[in-house]
């Protein structure tokens, strides 16, 4: 993929990551069991995730950083990404049998 196509994807998500966070109600977090929370984190990491697979980016980071860090905050918040937008969904579909599926999730 090219430069301009990866920083226009990193560029949106980070716009619409901005957007709902400004969207986002901190004392209504509560009423909605934490989904829209959940959601945003999922939004939040999957930015970073995006952030950090840009190729320059990457390549500059890594130059400037320890070797290979910039995969290892990669790889580890697209699994935290994907792990907030599982508990958004759990939660969501609201059955009681799922809250100890949440809490294994967790811990």
């Amino acid at each position: 993929m090219s430069f301009p196509i990866q920083l226009s994807l990193c560029i949106a998500a980070w716009a619409v990551t901005l957007a709902r966070f400004r969207a986002f109600q901190w004392k209504d977090a509560r009423k909605d069991n934490g989904i829209a929370l959940n959601v945003w984190l999922m939004m939040l990491f999957f930015s970073i995730t995006l952030t950090f697979l840009v190729k320059k980016f990457d390549d500059f980071f890594d130059a400037h950083t320890f070797n290979n860090l910039d995969r290892l905050i990669a790889y580890s918040s697209i699994i935290t990404g994907i792990s907030f937008g599982t508990v958004a969904s759990i939660n969501a579909v609201g059955k009681p049998s799922d809250k100890g599926t949440i809490r294994w999730l967790w811990h």
